[in-house]
């Protein structure tokens, strides 16, 4: 009765000590680890919405740009350190990298006027779609200063393959010029000022290459 955790007055009474090794038995049935539901590295997936909602990340705030299951887990983890600096510079760059970017920079040079600003973004591994430029802009708003303003926003897509040849008298020059076209059809408001003449096709875009030797 040495392990046992029962008040003295009632563990020598049997039909108390029945009582706790079945509650004894229940609880060590219980996977504890489902329990730790603040450790968002191992939290079920299941959880992860009601997470970000405690933590206030839901929306454009982040958890609805998270592509995979990773970048909601790591904007859940961030979300005290970007409502705390909210309004920063460091804020809007740790925000998009937490949903996936690799590289961020503001520019804060070059416009009519001091408020304004733009955002330089190196992506490798996102997948862009038709929403991706209204997308960044509303997460932008998210945590960017009341008085600023958003004005443009360029993206740099950074691609590495390798070339191999079958052909062994074939040759490949050292250096070889790629030419990669990417259409986005922007963002269509139905505020009255588009004309659906057939101009726009609501499919997805193409991301057409086109690759040279020289």
């Amino acid at each position: 009765m040495g392990k046992v955790v029962m008040a003295d007055s009632i563990a020598h009474l049997p039909e108390f000590a029945a009582w706790y090794k079945v509650i004894k038995d229940t609880l060590a049935d219980i996977d504890l680890g489902k329990l730790l539901i603040y450790i968002i590295d191992t939290v079920d997936a299941s959880l992860l919405p009601a997470l970000a909602e405690q933590f206030d990340v839901l929306g454009y705030k982040g958890f609805k740009l998270a592509q995979t299951e990773f970048d909601q887990r790591q904007i859940i983890k961030r979300a005290i350190e970007l409502h705390k600096y909210k309004g920063t510079e460091w804020a809007i760059k740790e925000a998009l990298k937490s949903i996936g970017f690799a590289d961020i920079e503001l520019i804060k040079t070059g416009y009519d006027h001091w408020a304004k600003f733009g955002i330089r973004i190196t992506n490798e591994a996102l997948q862009l779609t038709d929403n991706a430029f209204f997308d960044i802009t509303q997460m932008v708003k998210e945590y960017k200063r009341a008085v600023c303003v958003l004005e443009e926003i360029r993206v740099t897509i950074q691609v590495e393959d390798a070339l191999f040849v079958e052909d062994v008298s074939a040759s490949v020059l050292a250096a070889i010029s790629a030419e990669d076209t990417i259409n986005l059809s922007g963002i269509i408001k139905y505020d009255g000022q588009e004309e659906f003449d057939g101009s726009h096709d609501f499919s997805s875009d193409e991301d057409v290459a086109t690759i040279s030797e020289i």
